[in-house]
């Protein structure tokens, strides 16, 4: 018996199933479309947009060497990012930005990353002889946006965002100061940052951790917690053998006394909070502590003082006060020359100098 279906019933069968057919084939060439504008169409218009988007929110140059993105997987990385001031050298040079997104954020209207990677950044800072900055100068409000704020009163609201993961490796901080005879110079490398659940969501607590080697073989390590709103921040911070040199080079135009030999130790924690339209800053378990220190006059002549250790303990401060206290100060082996000219002036009477502004 031949059961085959007649061929109504076939055609029947057919044109039922053509919708779905018709379905899938759609849907798969959505899919091939939107494969291709991620991983083809996007990468190259970002590239290629780049510099001009640098140049018309900055007024900057800019350039990007590669683009890549997963549009399934909702990740971006690009390579060689370099901004510069036009016919300047670069402030900003980035060896890979790294950057995952998760989509499902977009149901709580919040900007939400996975993790956003960081690597080789170098930031060049120049403080110029009128004491203009040039990271200043990049990243200032243009002034159309400045006047739309200025006109309307009220701050713009953050958008909603959550950072879940930042990681900062292998970044190196250098700045120059030309308002000082020589140049100062300081740099800082490497410098690492790591932090977790950075959020302008109200009350969402984040955490932070940056380590950085000072200039000369010190260190830094700052740690803590924050919520951005409102801005509220706790934590740490503490200094090794940092060097008292680094320190003068950028103020050596107000002191008459020559480069200090001598390092310094300085710990303290600290909470800065916005509060009533300004900025609160407490410190307490203040405490500083140098070690080998020497000074001499500028000019020549006998050292000022030699000492194995100057302590500070029990510091606090209170910046809205203007306050800084320490219950105890050590002076350890050592000794402190002063001198005493024909007036009845002490020689440490005259170590700082009023130096007039440069134009």
């Amino acid at each position: 018996m031949n059961h085959a279906p007649s061929k109504p019933n076939l055609l029947r069968k057919i044109s039922a199933s053509r919708p779905l057919v018709t379905g899938l084939v759609t849907l798969l060439i959505l899919l091939v479309l939107y494969a291709a504008a991620g991983f083809l169409l996007a990468p190259w218009l970002l590239q290629k947009y780049f510099p001009e988007l640098v140049d018309r929110h900055l007024g900057a140059s800019g350039s990007v060497s590669t683009v890549h993105i997963n549009p399934f997987r909702l990740t971006l990385e690009a390579t060689d990012l370099v901004i510069a001031e036009k016919n300047d050298a670069p402030a900003l040079q980035v060896a890979r930005v790294y950057v995952d997104f998760e989509a499902a954020g977009l149901l709580s209207r919040t900007w939400t990353f996975r993790e956003i990677r960081i690597d080789k950044p170098i930031i060049s800072a120049n403080l110029d002889a009128k004491s203009s900055l040039n990271l200043s100068r990049l990243f200032a409000p243009k002034p159309a946006k400045a006047a739309v704020a200025k006109t309307s009163g009220a701050a713009e609201p953050l958008p909603q965002l959550l950072l879940q993961h930042l990681l900062v490796t292998g970044g190196d901080f250098s700045f120059k100061d030309h308002t000082v005879e020589p140049v100062a110079r300081a740099q800082f490398n490497p410098v690492n940052i790591e932090m977790h659940d950075v959020s302008t969501l109200s009350e969402h607590r984040g955490e932070h951790v940056l380590t950085a080697r000072l200039p000369g073989g010190g260190s830094l390590q700052w740690q803590g917690r924050f919520t951005m709103a409102p801005i509220d921040s706790s934590g740490s911070i503490t200094l090794k053998d940092a060097k008292l040199t680094t320190l003068w080079k950028f103020v050596q135009d107000h002191l008459a006394i020559a480069e200090p030999a001598g390092s310094y130790d300085l710990a303290l924690r600290y909470r800065v909070r916005n509060s009533k339209g300004g900025y609160d800053l407490q410190a307490d378990d203040l405490s500083l502590r140098m070690k080998d220190v020497g000074f001499a006059q500028k000019r020549g002549g006998p050292p000022l003082g030699k000492l194995a250790t100057i302590v500070f303990a029990g510091g606090s401060a209170d910046l809205r006060k203007r306050t800084l206290a320490f219950q105890n100060v050590t002076l350890g082996e050592g000794t402190i020359n002063i001198a005493i000219d024909e007036n009845g002036t002490p020689d440490w009477a005259i170590l700082i100098i009023d130096t007039p502004a440069r134009t």
